[in-house]
């Protein structure tokens, strides 16, 4: 695991990035639900680490998109957006190279979110297929029978992940300027609206936002211990960051594995596999894997071997992750300084943003 000295991350400031072809930056972030789990760290925070050194990267704690499920609870929210920056952390991401921002605290996004809604159809929201699986999650199966259950801030979020992306973008753009968003695969939605409604607003009011890009990891999601189509939080089906060998080792024990293979004699198909892709997906040694693979479809390997491997790789993953974690925790102001610098170049960035969108959109100005 990549690991920061200390002393540097208790004197931070603001990063800028000197490209000879064009500005490069990257937005991505979390909403805090919760403890991060393993899915963040394969799916994001090991793509995150890359890509410190390419771009000018932008991190945000999405705290006001996630009251679109916890509405009555903001006080977790609260406690969540400190936990998840404490993460980002141990997990080796730098608020020296990268810039942590917290959503409550950059308004140029709710002002942006605010015009982007003017050009948007609440078609494209309902067509939205990560709008529907999250539906599904809480319970609303069907977008258009029950869309009076809906409340108006679930149905518009992926508008506000949009000015959440663009608010990052060069102004004006430039041919050879950049705008990556690292995603989960279940993101892409968002990152295919993102881009027709940078063009949308280009032809309409003239070149303010570059159209961004997505970019994922090898691994962008990890199915859910239960077989889940992925892992996630509020669903308890994670393996959390923060957990003890003694909380993630039963839920291995009993991880659902091949669906086709019902007795071991039987050629297995380990693709299809969550605890196989686990595997990979923690840096399982190439030979090992290859190895393992052949025995598996051959018929030859039991699937406890690989439960048992995934302990001792999720040991080997969470033991410097957490020990890290512990150290970091006693200086409260590292997570203070992280947030608040890297807010405060958000804002910068968005300051700017904002200008050039205005004019753009004729608003009016009050003289001084």
């Amino acid at each position: 695991m990549t690991s920061i000295p200390l002393n540097r991350l208790c004197k931070l400031g603001p990063t800028s990035m000197t490209q000879a072809t064009g500005v490069r930056r990257l937005c991505s972030g979390v909403r805090p639900h919760g403890p991060l789990h393993l899915g963040h760290w394969a799916g994001l925070l090991q793509e995150w680490l890359k890509c410190q050194g390419e771009y000018e990267c932008f991190f945000l704690i999405a705290d006001v998109q996630a009251l679109a499920a916890h509405q009555g609870n903001p006080g977790m929210l609260a406690a969540s957006v400190r936990e998840v920056a404490l993460d980002w952390l141990a997990a080796g991401i730098d608020p020296k190279r990268s810039h942590f921002i917290v959503q409550s605290r950059t308004p140029e996004l709710a002002e942006l979110t605010i015009y982007l809604q003017m050009l948007v159809r609440t078609g494209e929201l309902r067509r939205n297929t990560t709008m529907r699986e999250e539906a599904r999650a809480l319970g609303q199966r069907n977008l258009y029978e029950r869309m009076n259950d809906i409340h108006f801030g679930f149905l518009g979020y992926p508008v506000a992940q949009v000015a959440d992306i663009l608010l990052f973008s060069t102004t004006p753009p430039r041919t050879d300027d950049r705008l990556v968003v690292c995603a989960g695969q279940d993101q892409l939605p968002h990152v295919e609206l993102a881009r027709t409604i940078a063009r949308r607003f280009n032809e309409t009011y003239g070149d303010v936002f570059v159209e961004p890009e997505a970019r994922t990891a090898p691994y962008p999601e990890l199915a859910g211990t239960d077989g889940g189509y992925k892992m996630g939080t509020t669903a308890r089906n994670s393996i959390l960051l923060t957990e003890s060998r003694e909380d993630y080792e039963p839920k291995i024990g009993a991880m659902f594995t091949d669906p086709m293979r019902l007795k071991r004699s039987d050629p297995g198909h380990p693709d299809a596999c969550a605890c196989f892709t686990f595997l990979s997906a923690l840096g399982w040694d190439v030979a090992d894997r290859d190895r393992r693979r052949e025995s598996c479809t051959a018929g030859e390997a039991y699937c406890k071997q690989c439960k048992d491997d995934l302990v001792a790789a999720v040991d080997r993953v969470l033991g410097p992750f957490q020990e890290r974690r512990a150290e970091l925790a006693k200086d409260p102001g590292l997570v203070d300084d992280a947030l608040a610098e890297g807010t405060r170049r958000a804002r910068e960035v968005a300051g700017r943003t904002m200008e050039r969108v205005r004019d753009a959109m004729h608003l009016a100005r009050p003289r001084a």
